[in-house]
């Protein structure tokens, strides 16, 4: 679907497309991606047990970058709560 998956980890890592990527790495790739044409969108997906300051640090990162493209996925999976 030319879209490029970037997950966060339990662990921490940052993974893009299934790689892990250091955050300049992170922030090279936002700007090759939004050269693209067509720009791909950018799925960000964290896991459920992934840092909550370290997703935070990684969207600021995206929306200090130029991608236009960008979308939540994996969200579903947490649409319905067992009763207490």
């Amino acid at each position: 679907d030319g879209a490029i998956r970037l997950a966060q980890s339990g662990g921490g890592a940052v993974l893009w497309n299934g790689e892990p990527v250091q955050q300049a790495e992170l922030v090279g790739n936002l700007v090759a991606s939004a050269k693209m044409a067509p720009e791909p969108e950018l799925q960000f997906e964290p896991q459920a047990n992934a840092s909550y300051d370290l997703s935070a640090r990684t969207l600021r990162t995206i929306e200090a970058s130029p991608v236009t493209r960008f979308g939540f996925v994996g969200n579903e999976k947490y649409r319905e709560f067992a009763a207490e």
